[in-house]
This record gives C-alpha cells, structure tokens and sequence, in this order.
C-alpha cells in the first residue's frame, strides 16, 4: 500500500513537471504574448484621416443653399399693422418667418425648395418692381429654377 502511494505521488509530480514545462515553452514560443510578434511585414496600405460615418447619414451633395436671404425694403409698422409674419422666397418659393430686429425685417437664410406645394397662408409676396405686398395665393408655386 505504502509502495502504490510513493508511485502515484511520482507519476502526480512528473505530470506537473511536465505541464509547468510545457507553459513555459508556450511562453517563450509565442512571440505575440511577450510583444515580440507586432512587427509589421510587407507594404501596408494606409487610411486617410478621417472619421467613420455613425448612424444614418444624410447626403450633404443635395442640400444646397437658397442664395436669397437679405433686408427687406418693408416698412417696419407697415409689417406689424399687416399681422402676416410669413414671406415667400423670391427665388425658391420657401414660406418663412420674417424676423423683425431692431427695425430691420430680414428673411433669414434657408436651403432651397425641393417640393412644389400648394401655397394657401396669407404672406409676403416681392412684385415685378421689387414691391412687398401681402396676398394670399391658391396656385402652384413654379416660378422658381428646378435646376440645380
């Protein structure tokens, strides 16, 4: 009985021997693990510094920007007495909301119509001599350059 234990406490130390061994063998072999295996091989092909799209990306060739954002020639208590705060684009036919600051009226910057839509709001209109006037239209707004 005595003798089965010695053997088997032998055979126990041989296998731990041997996979302490076997560890470190893996170590020094392994070169990616010691930091040894990060050299690089041949020509690589480097990225130009700029950042990945996240998300939903909106295409920023189409979103062109209507030239027409200026001072209007209204008159200020002309534009209050009116109650119509909205004007039509003369280029595009965008309805916005004036701004009224400091007595200025201003059409504030936008991007261009993509839609034809029926235009039915009470609003500013500029006439053929570059008059303001207010009108409320019922008719297809196309008078604008489809072209881009």
């Amino acid at each position: 009985m005595a003798r089965a234990k010695v053997q088997s406490e032998q055979e126990l130390q041989q296998l731990v021997d041997t996979h302490a061994n076997e560890r470190k063998s893996a170590q020094t072999v392994n070169p990616a693990a010691n930091g040894e295996g990060r050299k690089r091989k041949g020509n690589l092909v480097e990225r130009a510094a700029v950042r990945d799209p996240v998300g939903n990306q909106t295409p920023s060739a189409n979103t062109l920007r209507c030239i027409f954002s200026d001072v209007l020639d209204i008159d200020p208590k002309r534009f209050q007495d009116s109650g119509v705060a909205c004007g039509e684009c003369p280029e595009c036919a965008a309805l916005r909301q004036l701004q009224l600051r400091n007595g200025i009226l201003r059409y504030p910057a936008h991007e261009r119509r993509k839609t034809q839509t029926l235009q039915t709001e009470q609003q500013w209109v500029q006439g053929e001599k570059n008059d303001w006037s207010t009108c409320k239209s019922q008719i297809w707004r196309s008078n604008f350059s489809t072209s881009i």
